[in-house]
């Protein structure tokens, strides 16, 4: 409750406030500077963005009337309006003076027609009547309209560079602006000069079509191709005196649920037949998330060069379906894969945990054509010790471990995992047999074997004390709720895999290294011989892990060490014995709280040395 208090003799208005009429009145703020005797608010019907105070000010023949806010100089007999939230004059009125004793002349209450159209200001005092005059408003020849989009999330998708692109606003209100067609042109080019990525332009449009109702479209224009957006016509009713449109995102595409979309495209097979070279050709991605553009490239996996990827945030809806198509640039043509195009529906896993991978092989495509592959096995491996379920209660006695995941024969449960889909999930043992090496020890293995044209990218959870039917009922999905990206435990595999291991803690999610890793030699379909060699950290750049993989052709002695520039030991990561073989070492940044920039990896085995360099990108 606000109460204005008029004060001709001191100068001003007092503004009291108070919460409830049981309550005192408390002086909270004044307006100074001027002789007033009456206010009267603006009606918002009409003119939206003016809810001025209209005061009255002095009296003719009277002392000044005063400087408001010690900055604007008033007249008598005369209003202003006043924008309270800036202390700043907006617009005024005169009393036309038609005779008699104007020195007695004093302004007093002003009011608005409903329609703020009209005002109707009296004045006392012996001037002639009439003591009330009225004032229209005076509209321009010309109105303006703001038209405002943000740019921003089409910027971080790739779709508007604002150094080379253009975006303009199009419609059937052009030829009333004083454009020559409607639909077409540049004309009306949004700008930025403030870098909010909120581009605005305003059009001037002549007030005899107010109650217009206008369609239009913002367009961008890309090496002088126009990109529309897809969605309906967008609507406007032109209103007076001015109207400035609501900020939309391009394409409606805005910040609500985003996801990291992970694409990962095989590409070995159209190596081995000759149709893609990848010293010369480039690789891209396209899709309804990018208009469909054919720059967005794919760059090769530094652990498996065949492998392609691209990784990018997308604000999408959950549960939406993305429709895409890999393809590459070959001597100045584009390939693409084979019609239709290809589609992936965004899962209720994905959403919860901000993430999806999408992999393929280019057209599909399952026979390399190149050397045997075979079914091959994978020791799946959990240890349940001090296990806790994704709420962070204790499991107490284990009474058994459970595996679902993305290839078969894994297969995903419903959402919850309910014990009626019991038969799409395998039980992990640890009494010894099935692939379980020592019974009792609450490290739950199993032996899978997966058909030699299984993806080699394999997503999987496990999940404690599953109840079968009849013994209970419920949800059993129990490994993590935590909802980060990396919802999931996923490998990535050799296409020559014969066998490996994996070796998980329950609930620490995400990428993980295989172990006795056995291939198969690319030239002579044998068993690989192994040599000392070191790999490329994957992923790289990282942050905070990565995994370094490396060969020991003999057994012996080994270490692998982190240094940084300056050649400081940052952390040992293997020093002791090892077999003939393949090996991964998993080196996570954040419990050294390392800084971003180069560091360096060394595997040491007698007078064998090799080093490679990574980086840190926080």
């Amino acid at each position: 409750m606000t109460y204005y208090k008029c004060d001709y003799s001191n100068n001003g208005i007092k503004i009291y406030h108070r919460q409830s009429e049981f309550d005192p009145f408390i002086l909270t703020d004044s307006l100074t500077g001027f002789k007033t005797e009456s206010a009267t608010w603006y009606p918002t019907s009409f003119y939206k963005d003016k809810n001025y105070l209209w005061v009255s000010s002095g009296a003719t023949g009277y002392a000044d009337p005063g400087v408001f806010n010690n900055n604007y100089q008033l007249s008598s007999n005369a209003w202003y309006a006043i924008d309270l939230k800036t202390k700043t004059l907006k617009d005024s009125l005169f009393w036309i003076l038609t005779g008699g004793n104007p020195a007695s002349e004093r302004p007093m209450a002003i009011d608005f027609s409903p329609d703020g159209l009209i005002a109707y200001a009296g004045c006392f005092g012996n001037d002639n009547f009439p003591l009330i005059q009225k004032f229209n408003f005076a509209y321009p020849s010309f109105t303006p309209v703001v038209f405002q989009v943000d740019m921003n999330i089409q910027q971080l998708l790739g779709n508007f560079n604002p150094a080379t692109d253009k975006v303009v606003v199009r419609g059937n209100f052009q030829t009333d602006a004083g454009d020559v067609a409607d639909w077409s042109g540049a004309l009306f080019e949004c700008k930025d000069p403030d870098k909010d990525k909120i581009y605005t332009y305003t059009v001037l449009l002549p007030w005899t079509k107010a109650g217009t109702t206008y369609e239009y479209k913002y367009v961008i224009i890309r090496n002088g191709v126009d990109i529309w957006e897809n969605l309906s016509n967008r609507t406007f009713t032109f209103t007076l005196p001015t109207q400035i449109l609501n900020i939309v995102y391009f394409n409606n595409v805005g910040v609500g649920t985003s996801i990291n979309l992970h694409f990962v495209c095989n590409m070995e097979y159209e190596i081995s037949q000759g149709r893609f070279d990848p010293q010369k050709d480039t690789l891209f991605l396209s899709g309804d998330f990018n208009n469909w553009i054919t720059s967005r490239d794919m760059m090769p996996n530094s652990f498996s060069s065949h492998y392609y990827e691209k990784e990018f945030q997308y604000p999408i809806a959950a549960t939406s379906t993305i429709n895409y198509k890999f393809g590459y640039k070959k001597n100045g043509n584009i390939v693409w894969e084979d019609d239709p195009n290809k589609s992936y529906t965004i899962s209720e896993d994905d959403s919860k945990c901000d993430y999806a991978l999408i992999y393929r092989t280019f057209n599909n495509l399952t026979d390399p054509g190149l050397y045997p592959v075979y079914n091959f096995t994978i020791k799946f491996t959990v240890n349940m010790d001090s296990a806790k379920t994704g709420y962070g209660n204790p499991f107490g006695k284990i009474e058994n471990v459970v595996l679902a995941g993305s290839e078969l024969p894994l297969q995903w449960p419903s959402s919850c995992w309910p014990e009626s889909d019991y038969q799409k999930i395998i039980s992990l043992r640890d009494d010894g047999t099935n692939g379980d090496l020592i019974a009792g020890d609450n490290i739950w293995s199993y032996d899978i074997s997966f058909d030699k044209y299984s993806n080699r990218i394999i997503q999987y959870r496990y999940s404690g004390n599953f109840a079968w039917p009849g013994s209970s009922s419920g949800c059993f999905n129990n490994e993590a709720f935590n909802n980060e990206r990396d919802y999931n435990h996923f490998i990535i595999l050799p296409n020559d895999i014969i066998s490996a291991t994996v070796r998980d803690t329950f609930g620490i999610m995400g990428y993980k290294p295989v172990y006795d890793l056995v291939t198969v030699d690319v030239n002579e379909s044998r068993i690989r011989n192994y040599s000392f060699s070191l790999e490329q950290n994957f992923p790289n750049p990282f942050n905070p892990s990565t995994t370094i993989s490396y060969e020991i052709g003999e057994p012996g002695f080994v270490a692998l060490k982190i240094y940084n520039t300056l050649g400081q030991e940052v952390e040992t990561l293997v020093t002791e014995f090892k077999q003939t073989g393949s090996y991964n070492a998993e080196w996570s940044a954040s419990k050294n709280h390392l800084s971003s920039g180069i560091y360096f990896y060394q595997l040491t085995q007698g007078s064998n040395i090799v080093i490679k360099k990574m980086i840190l990108l926080r």
